[in-house]
């Protein structure tokens, strides 16, 4: 084989294997269509396949603004303000029972939505349950833990509580707590939304996943020991 054979043989190949990776490019739909310009052009007109290059997402990762002073103020105030009101409401028995019943639904509601969030992290961990998922179940489910905290807030101040029992003020700062972790809660829930959704095979921030596991932690045992401590309180009396 001369040069000149080698050359336009080198050629030849070269264009056929462009032409194959635009007619794939196009099928995937990762090139545009074909150029006009291509069917008069006595050169073949070849569109060079895009580079790829490891481009960052173009949203990156949210900065988020402390929690700020505000939304505990305002947790730490309705909270002394129920217990303040407790103090001071005489509800009749017919409503003591409503209050009750509204209490075992928030309960029920709060806790369960804790419980639900928390396994579905698990999973995530064990690398059982995607990480988008988990993020939406989040998301979803904060409102009904809200809810549920502030039904137990509400019909607990028609229960007259005894404050002065050691277990009843135990069982009102656990409240407390899990008010305070919520928020704090909510905002890890936020910039876990902006981590890699598939952790195993991506850089993740081992210390946000620290600090949901120990949101997790305080989360189930204010929850869990409030609810023991009414059980007690309710069983063998204030």
């Amino acid at each position: 084989m001369t040069a000149d054979e080698e050359s336009e043989w080198l050629y030849v190949s070269c264009v056929t294997i462009e032409r194959m990776q635009l007619d794939l490019g196009r099928r995937t739909g990762q090139l545009p269509p074909p150029d006009p310009r291509a069917a008069s052009s006595p050169v073949p007109y070849v569109i060079a396949p895009p580079v790829r290059h490891a481009v960052a997402s173009p949203v990156g990762p949210r900065r988020l603004r402390p929690i700020g002073w505000l939304p505990p103020l305002v947790v730490s105030v309705v909270w002394i303000a129920a217990i303040a009101a407790s103090d001071q409401l005489h509800a009749s028995w017919p409503v003591r029972r409503g209050a009750l019943f509204i209490h075992l639904v928030s309960l029920i509601a709060g806790l369960g939505s804790v419980v639900v969030i928390d396994v579905y992290g698990a999973l995530w961990i064990a690398g059982r349950r995607p990480l988008d998922h988990l993020v939406r179940l989040a998301n979803d489910l904060h409102a009904v833990i809200w809810i549920g905290l502030a039904g137990l807030v509400g019909s607990g101040m028609l229960l007259r509580p005894n404050l002065s029992s050691t277990r009843t003020r135990i069982k009102l700062a656990l409240v407390l707590i899990a008010g305070l972790n919520g928020l704090w809660a909510k905002r890890l829930s936020r910039q876990l939304g902006d981590q890699p959704h598939d952790h195993w095979r991506s850089p993740f921030d081992r210390r946000l996943l620290a600090k949901l596991l120990a949101s997790g932690i305080v989360s189930q045992f204010a929850w869990w020991g409030a609810t023991a401590i009414g059980f007690i309180a309710t069983t063998h009396g204030r």
